[in-house]
């Protein structure tokens, strides 16, 4: 605890702004990486019933395929048209390329990597 620090200071209570983020007001740049491998969430889309309905571990789990989650977040963005090559590396069967969109309110970006898959989920800051 710094000196002079209250535990509610940075409630701020009506006083001066202490911090900006101009984001909260626009979209944020939206990067998505998937990879045709991955064993979890499968790119062309799975639904999953709980085969024992009275275990209470048992679950629904449905993602819908990629290419349904990209237009998706295209047309949330305003995009125009399709998305075109904006990066590419490796070889046949181990590359990854990377479309983005154009005329959106910000960067939308997504990858696809032939190998990737089972990756953990955590945040990444760029």
């Amino acid at each position: 605890r710094r000196p002079g620090c209250r535990r509610d200071d940075w409630l701020n209570r009506g006083r001066e702004l202490i911090y900006s983020c101009p984001m909260r007001r626009s979209k944020p740049p939206l990067l998505m990486f998937n990879g045709r491998l991955d064993e979890l969430t499968n790119i062309s889309g799975v639904v999953e019933l709980p085969t024992n309905r009275s275990n209470a571990t048992a679950y629904y789990e449905n993602y819908s395929p990629i290419g349904y989650v990209w237009k998706h977040f295209a047309r949330a963005y305003g995009c125009s048209g399709d998305a075109r090559l904006s990066f590419s590396n490796g070889t046949a069967g181990n590359s990854t390329q990377c479309f983005s969109f154009g005329g959106c309110a910000s960067n939308v970006t997504y990858c696809l990597s032939d190998a990737g898959g089972g990756a953990c989920a955590s945040p990444v800051l760029i």
